[in-house]
């Protein structure tokens, strides 16, 4: 499920970002999919650039995101969610 109020184009997240952190953002090498088993009420953070949260289903999926591997991704549950980015955005760079 995707909630589009908060879609974002490229150009409007790359405005956001400073040159040292676009640089990390951006891919050195071939970008390789990674995939994530997520479960009803599961949510994953890639950097400090995005989350999401599967609220509104029957079965697990699978999310596969295709980004810089420099991206570090933080999966957790969705209660704990504000928390953990609490914690992990000051430890994370971008």
């Amino acid at each position: 499920m995707m909630d589009l109020r908060w879609k974002y184009s490229l150009a409007q997240i790359l405005d956001k970002l400073t040159l040292k952190e676009l640089m990390k953002t951006l891919p050195k090498k071939l970008i390789e999919p990674r995939t994530y088993y997520i479960k009803l009420g599961m949510s994953f953070f890639i950097g400090g650039l995005a989350r999401i949260d599967y609220v509104k289903g029957t079965e697990p999926i699978r999310y596969t995101l295709f980004a810089s591997e420099n991206l570090p991704v933080t999966v957790t549950l969705t209660e704990d969610a504000d928390e953990v980015y609490q914690k992990v955005i000051n430890i994370i760079i971008i």
